[in-house]
């Protein structure tokens, strides 16, 4: 009994590798992020890796968490930047909004709007890292392609704000968590929204080499034609 258990080939070995490959990978991810500016760059190679090498058994952790960083750090660098920006705007959005007076007339139309403006950029740092990592997108595209998918797609959108708030709640209670919970999060990410990428994927012709990730995706296809034909 116990050689099935803690055996090379049994179910608890694989999860425990599962779990320190995912120790391996947020620890690559705090490192590459420590600049700040690596944010897009470091996020992105954290999906790609997780859904390549976790998810799809490709290539090994570090060889494609440095690859995909070394081949992207100076568009992601582009990419943090505007996310930065965007992030600072909705900020002083939702201050502004705060300083107003409560019996001002328009408050309740301008606190809604500075609801809504928080609510995109939450979103927005949903989308905009995985869309990074899979489309060969400009910076201002991915934004534009980010938004449209989240609003497109609001109830995977909402289910994934609420994942990530417990992810970030999580983080803040239990510091250690952060060697885990990255990767961990990404992990889960990656569940929903490759249900989302395989309608935007261009489709490998016959013939043509298929690339890893529309590995597995032919099933997320189907599902999705048979929810719609509900």
């Amino acid at each position: 009994m116990l050689k099935k258990i803690f055996g090379i080939d049994s179910s608890f070995t694989g999860v425990m590798e599962k779990l320190a490959d995912l120790v391996i990978l947020s620890v690559l991810w705090i490192v590459s992020s420590l600049p700040v500016i690596t944010l897009a760059a470091s996020t992105s190679a954290l999906y790609y890796t997780v859904v390549k090498c976790i998810r799809r058994g490709r290539g090994t952790l570090s060889r494609e968490f440095l690859g995909f960083f070394r081949s992207n750090w100076r568009r992601g660098i582009g990419v943090s930047l505007c996310y930065f920006f965007l992030g600072a705007l909705a900020v002083l959005n939702i201050r502004a909004v705060g300083q107003m007076e409560t019996g001002s007339g328009l408050y309740v139309f301008y606190k809604a709007e500075s609801l809504w403006v928080g609510l995109l950029f939450v979103f927005l740092s949903i989308y905009l890292f995985p869309v990074f990592s899979r489309f060969e997108y400009g910076i201002w595209e991915g934004v534009k392609m980010s938004l449209l998918l989240s609003v497109r797609h609001i109830i995977y959108s909402l289910i994934m704000t609420v994942i990530f708030g417990g992810i970030i709640f999580v983080g803040l209670r239990f510091f250690a968590a952060i060697l885990f919970l990255p990767s961990f999060w990404m992990l889960i990410l990656s569940y929903l929204m490759e249900r989302i990428f395989v309608k935007y994927m261009k489709e490998p012709k016959e013939g043509e080499a298929i690339p890893w990730y529309w590995e597995g995706t032919k099933k997320f296809a189907r599902d999705e034609e048979e929810e719609e034909a509900e």
